[in-house]
């Protein structure tokens, strides 16, 4: 089955060519997400095109032993797209040496928990990420900041059916300990 059978009106994911930074950044106008630093790290966008044109795009910015994950949007229609985009930008970064992702949002924080992040606070992003135009002003200062750790040995993936003890053990011992926190 191809990776991309979920998607019947987008073709295979591709690297950004210097032609797409344009519409690139009209699309990411048109979701109101930011543009600046485009055009300096287009050559780590990855864009999905359809019969109409660009279909979505994401950017990966390197600093350090991390990445920042950025300009991730899809058109509307095309289901599983944004999943998909994350996914193999995620697995291009972990290729090149990427020990965690970083990200900024103001909207999509439940879509990015879906794939792995979790929220924190802007003292827990390292420094050199902290360089980028996102950091910088380039995303409002309410933006929500999420990481994902990358190394190997560290996934995320759907619970399944066997997963339900595990999963119960975690929940009682959170139930039992914010329990004794509360407690008069």
């Amino acid at each position: 089955m191809s990776p991309h059978a979920d998607l019947p009106h987008a073709q295979p994911l591709r690297a950004a060519e210097p032609g797409d930074g344009p519409t690139i950044e009209a699309l990411l106008r048109e979701h109101a997400l930011p543009t600046a630093g485009v055009h300096d790290h287009l050559a780590d966008f990855l864009v999905a095109h359809d019969a109409q044109g660009l279909a979505g795009c994401v950017g990966l910015e390197f600093h350090g032993e991390g990445v920042l994950l950025r300009s991730v949007v899809a058109r509307t229609g095309h289901q599983g797209l944004g999943g998909q985009m994350v996914r193999a930008a995620l697995r291009q970064a972990h290729q090149r040496g990427a020990q965690w992702a970083v990200l900024r949002t103001t909207t999509a924080e439940g879509f990015f928990a879906q794939q792995g992040f979790r929220r924190v606070g802007l003292s827990a992003v390292p420094v050199a990420v902290k360089a980028s135009v996102e950091f910088r002003g380039a995303c409002p200062d309410n933006s929500t900041t999420m990481i994902r750790d990358l190394r190997a040995g560290v996934s995320v993936r759907a619970a399944r059916e066997d997963d339900m003890p595990a999963v119960l053990d975690i929940y009682n011992e959170e139930v039992r300990h914010s329990a004794a926190t509360y407690q008069y």
